[in-house]
C-alpha cells in the first residue's frame, strides 16, 4: 500500500472512530446536554446539578430548601424539621452560583408548596466566570435558570466538542454502570447528617488544629489567585432581586446567609489582598440591603456566633461544620 492511500485509509478509520464516539457519547447523552428537556425522575444522569434537580420532583411535599454551593451541604435537615415544622430538602450542590439557584429555585417554586427558603451566598455566586457549563450546557437547566437567555453560538459550540470529549466517554461508561443499579431518591448532601452529634462537645473530626491551619492556607492560595480574583457582575445582584421579589409576593420567607471563611482565611485576605476584601465588605452591603418583609439577611462573614478557629466549627479555610452550619441558624428560622 503506498504512503498516500496509508494516510486516506488512516484518515478514513480516524473518522469513523469520532464518528462512533459522537454516536455514542450522544446515544447515552451521560451529562444531559442534548436529550434531556425537562427534568424527570426517571432519567439517569452523571450531571450532579440535573440530579439535585430531580430531587424536587422526588419530594413533592417539601416546604423548606436549602440552596448553596459545597458550603450549605452541612446543614442537618431532620435538624431544620424540627426548628421549623417543615419539610426540609437541601439543594446545595459544589460550585452553585446565582444562574444554578436560580434554575433549581425556579423549579422548586413550580413544583413544591414552599413556605421558606434559606440562601446561602458565595462571594463568587455573582462572577460570570463561575457559571458552570452543567447548568449552560443542560437545556432542562437552562430554561429555569434567570439571566442565560438563549446560548450564542460560543456555547453551542463547546457543548458539541464534549461529544469527543474523553470525560465524556468515561461519564457515558460511568452512566452505564449506573443504569444497571437501583439508587433510592436522596434528601441531598449530608442530608442524614445528626444534629446530637454535630453539637457534641467532643464531636469527631479528622482534622487537628495544626492539620485544619494547613488545609486554610493551601485553600487561601487558590482562592486569592484564582476564585475570588474576577470582578463581580452587577446584573447578579438584579437577578438575585428578581428572585427575592418573587418569592415576597408569594409570601415565602427567604433568609439569605452571608457565611465567614476561616478567621486566618479572612485575616490573611485583609491583609493580602485588600482590594479583593474590599470587594467582599461591598457584597455584603449589597445583600444586607435585600432585607425587608418576607426577607431576612444574615450577616455572619465576621465569625459563626459563639464559634472558634477550631474543627468543631470548620472543617477547612471555607467550609464550616455542622455544628457552625447550626449555630448560624440557631433561633433565627
Amino acid at each position: 500500500m503506498s504512503s498516500k492511500k496509508s494516510l486516506i485509509f488512516l484518515g478514513l478509520m480516524s473518522a469513523v472512530m469520532i464518528a462512533a464516539i459522537i454516536a455514542f457519547n450522544l446515544w447515552h447523552d451521560p451529562l444531559c446536554y442534548f436529550r434531556c428537556d425537562a427534568v424527570v425522575t426517571e432519567k439517569k444522569s452523571m450531571n450532579l446539578y440535573y440530579e439535585t434537580a430531580q430531587r424536587i420532583l422526588q419530594y413533592p411535599d417539601t416546604e423548606l430548601i436549602v440552596l448553596g454551593s459545597s458550603r450549605g451541604e452541612t446543614l442537618p435537615l431532620q435538624w431544620l424539621t424540627d426548628k421549623t415544622g417543615l419539610k426540609a430538602l437541601n439543594l446545595s450542590v459544589g460550585g452553585a452560583e446565582i444562574h444554578t439557584k436560580s434554575a433549581l429555585l425556579t423549579l422548586a417554586l413550580q413544583k413544591l408548596p414552599l413556605k421558606k427558603v434559606i440562601w446561602i451566598s458565595d462571594y463568587f455566586e455573582f462572577m460570570d466566570e463561575t457559571a458552570n457549563d452543567k447548568i449552560k450546557f443542560t437545556p432542562a437547566l437552562r430554561a429555569h435558570a434567570i439571566g442565560l437567555g438563549a446560548p450564542d453560538i460560543f456555547t453551542v459550540v463547546k457543548k458539541f466538542t464534549t461529544l469527543i470529549d474523553h470525560n465524556t466517554v468515561q461519564a457515558s461508561f460511568a452512566l452505564l454502570k449506573k443504569s444497571r443499579k437501583h439508587e433510592p431518591p436522596n434528601h441531598g448532601s449530608n442530608a442524614g447528617l445528626d444534629a446530637t452529634k454535630c453539637l457534641a462537645e467532643r464531636a469527631a473530626s479528622k482534622l487537628t488544629e495544626q492539620a485544619l491551619l494547613k488545609e486554610t492556607g493551601i485553600l487561601y492560595e487558590g482562592y486569592a489567585a484564582k476564585i475570588l480574583k474576577p470582578v463581580q457582575n452587577p446584573q447578579g445582584y438584579r437577578l438575585l432581586s428578581e428572585l427575592v421579589r418573587s418569592l415576597a409576593a408569594k409570601g415565602i420567607d427567604l433568609i439569605v446567609i452571608i457565611p465567614p471563611y476561616h478567621p486566618a482565611f479572612t485575616s490573611r485576605l485583609a491583609r493580602e489582598q485588600q482590594e479583593i476584601s474590599g470587594r467582599h465588605q461591598s457584597w455584603r452591603k449589597n445583600l444586607t440591603a435585600l432585607s425587608g418583609e418576607h426577607i431576612t439577611t444574615l450577616d455572619f462573614f465576621d465569625g459563626i456566633p459563639g464559634g472558634d478557629a477550631t474543627p468543631q466549627y470548620w472543617n477547612d479555610g471555607v467550609h464550616f461544620s455542622c455544628r457552625g452550619a447550626m449555630a448560624m441558624l440557631d433561633g433565627r428560622l
